[in-house]
């Protein structure tokens, strides 16, 4: 069983009183030139290319929006277990690499509980936010290209 968001399932019970036909065999993902037949695969990458070159964001890939959702799932505190049941995966080195973000959300937690202590910016600390800024861009540019 998926399980999914209230919101969620309220935009797929949307589509589905809009797209699809009430009859037992109709496929949920209908092709928009057939409704009797279904959406080929190639269809959403496609879309999702036009979409990325209209944002001019050409450095983004069809599997980004995976690789997102499991990291948001690490980000929010999501099990090995649960991750890897979200992925299908039954490696857990394959959803380790998902586990990255929980390194830099550490890091961002623990930068949260210090801006709540008042207290002026020092040039150490400054220099200290660089530093930390620039590790996180080049820990980020390091997992885009090895994914």
């Amino acid at each position: 069983m998926t399980r999914v968001s209230p919101h969620s399932y309220n935009r797929f019970w949307n589509h589905c009183s809009q797209m699809v036909d009430d009859s037992d065999d109709s496929f949920v993902f209908p092709s928009v030139d057939d409704p009797s037949a279904p959406l080929h695969p190639n269809t959403l990458r496609s879309w999702y290319d036009r979409a990325r070159i209209v944002a001019n964001r050409l450095d983004l890939r069809f599997h980004d929006l995976r690789h997102t959702a499991l990291t948001v799932l690490a980000q929010q505190g999501a099990t090995m277990r649960e991750i890897m049941d979200a992925a299908g995966h039954s490696d857990p080195q394959t959803a380790m690499r998902y586990q990255h973000s929980v390194q830099s959300r550490s890091r961002d937690l623990a930068r949260q509980i210090g801006s709540l202590i008042p207290g002026e910016d020092t040039l150490e600390s400054l220099r200290s936010r660089i530093e930390d800024n620039d590790q996180r861009i080049q820990e980020n540019s390091s997992n885009r290209t090895h994914n």
